[in-house]
């Protein structure tokens, strides 16, 4: 993991990547964000960062659940706190959320009778293509102006790849067929 903190500390933004499962990011996601964010905050009033300065910040959450049902469920309540205190410790955090996502490639597959498959793959192809280009172009949003320009860092190459949650961590947030073009800098 200290190779991954040395990077952070370098980076000139970073995005993480999460299923939700349970409500909740997954636990390898909690594990790294806890790894990630503990060493840069203090015990002191509100929580100071250590972190020597500010850099964008976006946290991508896909999930099965409608986008109505996040505050009915209360997920609302448990990504804000995780926006929150990466907000805090390197600066302003963006949530975005891909909602009703397809679950399963095969629903014959599993014991699953609360969801129609053929919605959730016609969502997945109408829906999920404009989900993934506004989380692309949250890197143009006021206050992150500078997250796409953080990823692909004129005359330094690519961002390193632990910046990625699907290179960092062991599973893949967008799924298997995931990315289409021009999103290919989220992989």
């Amino acid at each position: 993991m200290t190779p991954v903190l040395e990077k952070v500390f370098e980076a000139d933004a970073l995005v993480v990547g999460t299923p939700v499962y349970f409500g909740a990011e997954t636990g390898e996601c909690r594990s790294f964000l806890e790894r990630l964010l503990f060493p840069f905050v203090t015990y002191t009033p509100n929580y100071a960062s250590i972190f020597p300065r500010k850099i964008p910040t976006a946290i991508l959450y896909t999930m099965n659940v409608r986008e109505q049902d996040i505050e009915r469920y209360n997920y609302d309540k448990g990504f804000n706190r995780t926006r929150v205190v990466m907000g805090r410790v390197f600066g302003r955090c963006e949530a975005f959320y891909a909602t009703d996502t397809l679950q399963f490639d095969d629903y014959a597959k599993y014991l699953s009778t609360v969801w129609d498959a053929e919605a959730k793959a016609k969502r997945r192809e109408e829906v999920f293509p404009q989900d993934c280009a506004r989380a692309f172009a949250l890197g143009e949003t006021p206050g992150h102006a500078g997250l796409r320009r953080g990823l692909r860092r004129p005359g330094r190459g690519v961002a390193p790849p632990w910046t990625y949650p699907t290179r960092a961590l062991p599973w893949t947030c967008w799924g298997e067929s995931f990315p289409p073009d021009p999103l290919s800098w989220f992989y």
